[in-house]
């Protein structure tokens, strides 16, 4: 499975501190690798945000999937990444 990244979940990304991005990475690996990566998100109900989130401790990676790949929509700590 392809990981793509938006815009502005680049923007997002390049403001982490680098060891939460190591974190991030990691465990997006992680998730990525598995059979059914979505057996690990959480369904996001407010269309306008995403489809997808996976949780890292208090950070959240926002997304929606598109045939074979992982198209990232927003990474960030859970009290600003659902701000609009």
């Amino acid at each position: 499975m392809q990981i793509l990244f938006s815009k502005r979940a680049r923007s997002d990304w390049q403001k982490l501190d680098t060891a939460v991005q190591e974190r991030l990475r990691e465990k997006l690996a992680y998730f990525v690798s598995q059979r059914n990566p979505l057996h690990y998100a959480e369904k996001i109900y407010d269309k306008d945000l995403g489809g997808f989130r996976f949780r890292v401790g208090y950070y959240r990676i926002v997304f929606d999937t598109e045939e074979n790949s992982i198209l990232v929509l927003r990474v960030g700590h859970r009290k600003d990444i659902y701000k609009k």
